[in-house]
């Protein structure tokens, strides 16, 4: 039985949730389980229907609804977020990787890249592009030391050429298939050098993989 994906909306747009749900509602195994014009709205919903995914469209100015997003993680089980924004507005969608929102696509995307993010997403995956999460850990984490200190460095240091190979290709946003593809390897030895990449990093996920290339410089040509 292929597994659904629970999915909540937050949007003070009706038409626009009424939209986002149809197309959600279009793939099989992706069930919208609740809608929220507000905040305060969806941790009611989040707590009641324990949702896997959080689908926030950001539209105002102020950045309120993102810097909500803390509370969604604490309304019940891990819930992931993605957001929804203009792809104009730069300091929102810097504001959501800041407050933990896991993929972030653009209002201009075609439907079929806001698909794919659920997807990826729900395997486990960040969906954000590399100008945002680099800008971002400028920004906040800061970048004065090309490979932190030396803990960290000892801990980049452990990696094998081929390890850091793989971290290059997640970093770049490709699937464990892409990678295997790209390098020569089989999706289970692409699976088997996460695990130890993940071990000796200290990191849950390619997202905080991700980030954590990016601020110890193990990235080529970033």
């Amino acid at each position: 039985m292929m597994r659904q994906i629970r999915i909540v909306l937050i949007s003070d747009f009706c038409m626009f949730r009424s939209g986002l749900r149809l197309l959600i509602e279009s793939q099989p195994g992706r069930v919208v389980v609740g809608e929220a014009v507000n905040i305060d709205e969806a941790v009611e919903i989040v707590r009641a229907q324990l949702p896997h995914l959080v689908i926030l469209e950001a539209r105002k100015a102020t950045g309120e609804s993102i810097r909500g997003i803390s509370r969604l993680h604490c309304a019940g089980q891990p819930v992931k977020v993605l957001v929804i924004s203009s792809p104009m507005d730069a300091r929102l969608r810097h504001l959501a990787v800041q407050s933990g929102a896991v993929g972030i696509v653009s209002k201009d995307s075609v439907p079929e890249v806001l698909l794919n993010a659920v997807d990826k997403i729900d395997k486990g995956e960040a969906w954000i592009d590399r100008s945002t999460v680099a800008d971002v850990l400028t920004e906040v984490l800061g970048l004065a030391k090309p490979q932190g200190d030396e803990f960290e460095r000892d801990k980049v240091g452990s990696l094998t050429q081929r390890e850091r190979d793989v971290v290059n290709k997640v970093a770049r946003g490709l699937s464990n298939k892409q990678i295997g593809a790209a390098l020569s390897i089989s999706e289970v030895t692409v699976r088997h050098h996460l695990t130890s990449i993940f071990s000796k990093l200290e990191v849950a996920d390619r997202y905080e993989l991700t980030l954590y290339a990016l601020k110890n410089s193990i990235c080529d040509n970033f």
